[in-house]
């Protein structure tokens, strides 16, 4: 009954199609504390995994593409970020979280503090794991252009665990590429923080929530922010979100208009201080001192020292705050605001305050209850499972988007919106990548104020992301997906519909009952649907398979097990393995060389281009030209009508896209499968001032590559991959009626 109710309820759709990305990801797993040994070991394994996702090769210094490779097989991103070592740093500074969902702590430094924030960071807990460094500069010529960056996997007391990019030497011992390396602080410091080697940026920890709850760590569900003292040194803590603090940093801190060191600053807090805490935003809290209201920086700075007070009463001398004072009862706090000849008063709920029946607020008094502010007035309440109703009318409810006023019986009646949301129908799309479609009906929606209807999908490892629809019209509401990586074809993701509203700076949201639904299952659904939609079915889910493999993901639940055996595996067909077009030899005067092409797995299928290992473009600056071959053929059509040597004609200005340089690589990403036997042609381009410089022109494919790892004579666990890389593709020009270069 189950499957025919989905078969009436699913409906199929297919456009184009494409590939995403796979990754050796441990997912819900229990929480084990790092120990010296397990570091050293996860150091030496995901430097074997992103070496395996570069092919087994070197990185030759690329600091940022290991880096970047490390923080997504750890799922600290769920998508590759590319970008120089100079980028790494100011990619993650502003951010309150990570792709994956990590919360992120800032830290900006400098050669004659990074050893200070080293201690800092260690102070956080008994192992502090996940710790980006970023550099501005190094010492080598290729340093100055890129920076550089590396990945501390753990920090337990003094001692850190890493590795880099290069082989280098330090103190006479050499240290390889990717060797698990533990350090002492003062020794990373020793190496790294001179300033005549490496200009130190900043160091960005993504701190594992779930470790830091094993390990007792305090933490307040905040992130991001950055340091608000003024001077001098600093105790570690982790915030735990509203309560009292104390001021711990030595030269005091700053109180400041908004949450960052960009706002302006109202007062320097003393050391030894004691606030209120009220709210907390990132590594920001906002708080009354000495008549003002403002934000201060709490991790580091300040230490916890209590819970805040039932209810806070605000004192004003007609509009100037003049002091505030905890009370423990709502009665003691109206009994102190009995004055209301001289000073206004502001009554703050601080906690989740039951009111008692028929309780009268005081003329002059404001009572605010949790983010409801009340107008000043004589008001009588009563709660009634969830129903408020009042003598008056209450503004603040009245303004509530998500609850709806009503006159009876001669008193105001406050209840929340009823909004009706329901899924309707799923598609499965294989556009440029594998995405699902979903259709939702919603009711209720248009007696809200300022409404906004959103898609929440949760995958496997728990991780959230938001839709906005892709249409809206008569109350039915469509979404799509991102690309689900091919790896996670055989994984179900969670939805539902979520109903916000706002205004006046209130908000509510409501979300509707979750359903659960793979790529895997929507294709056993729905396969035998005709032989060139159940090939292209089969070879995508062959595909998300042999990825599962590769990467180690998931193998007990292969993509393709819902597939007929004879549909699984099939068998080789070396008519798949396209080569590229031939290009012919043309002029060039580079300095610098293209020296091979691999293929990458990340969140597609993308070509890699590196410049050669000795080659060095000194203060030039690098760019790859990538045609098309209609354009390329164009472009030589018009070269010789025109008579022109081709050399000249395959420059900046035609058509043409340009890539940029990221530390001596190129990268071409997302092809769709359609399009893998596709050829492209690339021609690096070397600017230095006013001079501009052409390499040679070479052409390449995805399957090219498959073709030439399948040709090597060399068996390996990349064979059948790349089989099935070229395959899909054949299937996915076969359905769509694409013919290769288009």
């Amino acid at each position: 009954m189950k499957n025919i109710f989905l078969k009436k309820l699913l409906c199929f759709i297919l456009c184009v199609s494409t590939l995403i990305p796979c990754l050796p990801i441990n997912i819900g797993a229990a929480v084990e504390i790092p120990t010296d040994k397990s570091l050293l070991e996860r150091v030496e394994y995901y430097y074997a995994w992103a070496k395996r996702y570069n092919n087994n090769e070197s990185f030759k210094n690329y600091c940022a593409h290991y880096v970047n490779l490390q923080l997504q097989l750890l799922g600290i991103n769920k998508k590759y970020v590319g970008g120089n070592g100079n980028d790494e740093y100011d990619n993650y500074k502003n951010l309150q979280r990570s792709q994956g969902g990590r919360k992120i702590h800032n830290y900006p430094a400098n050669n004659a503090n990074f050893k200070d924030i080293l201690y800092e960071i260690s102070s956080l807990g008994p192992v502090v794991t996940d710790v980006l460094v970023g550099f501005q500069w190094t010492n080598t010529n290729a340093g100055k252009k890129y920076g550089h960056t590396f990945f501390i996997h753990g920090i337990i007391g003094e001692y850190v665990y890493f590795s880099d990019s290069f082989t280098f030497t330090f103190k006479g011992k050499t240290y390889k590429e990717g060797t698990p390396i533990k350090w002492t602080i003062d020794q990373v410091v020793a190496y790294y923080g001179r300033s005549s080697h490496y200009t130190v940026e900043g160091l960005i920890w993504f701190e594992d929530e779930a470790l830091s709850q094993a390990l007792g760590m305090e933490t307040d569900g905040s992130s991001g922010g950055t340091a608000g003292g003024t001077s001098g040194g600093s105790q570690s803590t982790i915030t735990t979100g509203a309560g009292v603090y104390e001021i711990t940093y030595s030269s005091g801190m700053r109180l400041r208009s908004g949450p960052g060191t960009n706002y302006t600053s109202l007062e320097v807090i003393p050391n030894g201080a004691s606030v209120y805490v009220t709210e907390v935003q990132g590594d920001w809290g906002y708080l009354y001192y000495n008549g003002k209201f403002g934000w201060t920086c709490l991790p580091s700075y300040t230490k916890r020292t209590g819970n805040l007070p039932k209810f806070l009463l605000d004192t004003y001398n007609g509009s100037t705050p003049v002091s505030r004072v905890g009370k423990s009862s709502l009665k003691e706090a109206l009994s102190a605001a009995s004055n209301t000849s001289k000073y206004n008063y502001t009554v703050i709920a601080t906690a989740n305050v039951k009111l008692a029946a028929n309780t009268s607020i005081n003329e002059g008094v404001t009572l605010s209850l949790g983010s409801f502010s009340f107008d000043k007035g004589k008001y009588t309440f009563t709660l009634n499972g969830g129903v408020v109703r009042s003598d008056k009318s209450i503004k603040a409810l009245a303004d509530d988007p998500m609850i709806n006023e009503n006159v009876s019986g001669g008193a105001y009646v406050y209840m929340g919106h009823i909004v009706e949301m329901s899924f309707t129908g799923l598609s499965l799309i294989i556009n440029d990548n594998v995405s699902m479609r979903l259709t939702a009906t919603v009711e209720g929606v248009d007696k809200l104020k300022k409404p906004e209807v959103v898609m929440i999908t949760t995958d496997k490892s728990g991780f959230k992301s938001e839709y906005k629809p892709d249409s809206a019209k008569n109350g039915v509401y469509v979404f799509t997906t991102e690309g689900i990586p091919a790896r996670k074809l055989g994984d179900a993701i969670k939805f539902a519909i979520c109903v916000r509203s706002s205004t006046f700076g209130s908000s509510g949201s409501v979300t509707g009952a979750e359903i659960s639904l793979s790529p895997r299952d929507y294709v056993g659904l729905s396969y035998g649907s005709g032989e060139k939609l159940d090939n292209l079915l089969s070879s995508m889910l062959n595909y998300g398979t042999e990825a599962q493999i590769f990467v180690g993901y998931n193998e007990s639940t292969p993509a393709n097990s819902i597939l007929p055996e004879n549909m699984k595996n099939p068998a080789f067909d070396d008519s798949v393995l396209v080569k590229a077009n031939g290009v012919p030899r043309i002029d060039y005067n580079s300095t610098v060389h293209i020296s091979h092409a691999r293929l990458v797995l990340l969140d597609g299928v993308s070509l890699r281009l590196l410049i050669g290992e000795e080659e060095d473009s000194g203060s030039s600056t690098l760019s790859l030209l990538v045609w098309t071959e209609e354009d390329y053929l164009d472009i030589c059509q018009k070269a010789a009508a025109a008579g022109k040597d081709i050399s000249d004609c395959l420059v900046n200005g035609t058509q043409t896209y340009t890539l940029k340089d990221v530390e001596g690589a190129f990268t071409l990403d997302n092809i769709p499968p359609k399009k893998f036997a596709d050829t492209y042609y690339f021609r690096l381009c070397q600017t230095d001032g006013n001079k501009v410089l052409y390499d040679y022109l070479f052409s390449y494919s995805v399957t090219t590559y498959c073709n030439d790892m399948l040709s090597n004579g060399e068996e390996d666990d990349t064979d059948s991959l790349c089989m099935a890389i070229a395959q899909y593709s054949a299937a996915a020009r076969d359905y769509f009626g694409y013919e290769i270069n288009g």
